[in-house]
């Protein structure tokens, strides 16, 4: 017995020796590496300001295509988390001229695939097709994008999707981590907003889904928003200089009836004025990812202050025209 243990204990002390030296020994050396060359890109700016980056790689006769928009669940208020969720799956509706069924079907006569799926920044529609028909996979992500159905018959359906989803996510101890470590890192920042709650989905309406989907080209926006702010600005200067102009004349507000009734009525214009160059400059410089509401509804509260404004001073120019 004492033999049979002994080499036992033999064999596995020769065994770890053999299995100690293998693994000292010197490894093969590598081979030589191959050369490698990013292949050129071609990036082109479309007359209506879109983005386009062509790439060539690879031996097969297909082409991959996407289409990236900058917009997500990061330009949301702090109440609309998941709003661009439930945009991405209200766009794989189909269209006003095809549902997502026959859209597969024929993007599958092509030799390829469709998808849509969205992140905190973005949505992406994407396909691979055989190359030659490359202009026609062009035409179905276009039309998904410029014509989406938005079935309002689904939505109900959709939303009860994302909360059994939200229901299911939080009972994941991983999930319950991630978020609350996305919170401690972020705070009030989008990424910090991991999980909605029930009643925020139920807020949801097609009208918010669309405003998500049409919130695309940011810098652009700003651009001619600000130039907007900076017309009202020069406006309201050029009436400061008409005050100046009356009162180097010798016509003060206490001059006359007439002279008092002008300087009221521009500074009753000017007021008005400012109040709109106000809410331009809010749109224009806030930072809306840390904001309650989000950037779509400042703009149309603003776009309505300025509508109501215009339509009150065409009124009273009308009023005076009249009664004079």
């Amino acid at each position: 017995m004492k033999r049979n243990i002994l080499t036992i204990l033999s064999l596995v002390f020769v065994f770890t020796i053999v299995n100690t030296n293998a693994q000292k020994q010197t490894p093969p050396a590598g081979g030589t590496p191959k050369d490698f060359k990013l292949p050129e890109k071609q990036v082109t700016t479309l007359a209506n300001g879109l983005r386009s980056t062509l790439v060539h790689y690879g031996a097969l006769p297909k082409v991959d295509i996407q289409l990236i928009i900058k917009t997500g669940n990061l330009h949301g208020a702090a109440n609309e988390v998941w709003l661009a969720d439930l945009t991405c799956q209200l766009m794989k509706e189909g269209t006003t001229t095809m549902n997502f069924k026959t859209i597969s079907k024929k993007v599958a006569a092509m030799g390829g695939e469709i998808n849509i799926s969205n992140g905190m920044d973005n949505v992406n529609i994407s396909g691979s097709v055989l190359s030659e028909f490359a202009p026609e996979l062009i035409k179905v992500i276009g039309d998904i994008v410029i014509n989406p159905a938005f079935p309002a018959t689904e939505l109900e359906r959709l939303k009860s999707d994302l909360k059994r989803e939200l229901t299911v996510q939080k009972s994941v101890p991983q999930s319950q981590a991630t978020e609350k470590f996305f919170q401690i890192i972020y705070k009030d920042h989008p990424y910090g907003r991991y999980f909605p709650t029930e009643a925020m989905i139920s807020s949801y309406t097609l009208e918010k889904a669309r405003q998500q989907l049409s919130e695309l080209d940011i810098p652009g926006f700003r651009k001619l928003w600000r130039a907007t702010t900076i017309l009202g600005i020069l406006f309201l200067a050029g009436q400061f200089v008409v005050w100046l102009q009356l009162a180097a004349s010798g016509l003060y507000i206490a001059t006359n009836q007439a002279a008092s009734f002008l300087y009221v009525f521009t500074a009753a214009h000017a007021v008005h004025l400012l109040g709109g160059i106000a809410g331009l400059l809010y749109v224009g410089f806030h930072d809306f990812e840390k904001g309650k509401i989000s950037r779509v509804t400042a703009v149309k509260i603003t776009s309505y202050y300025w509508h109501f404004m215009d339509g009150l001073w065409i009124f009273l120019l009308l009023l005076l025209y009249l009664g004079a």
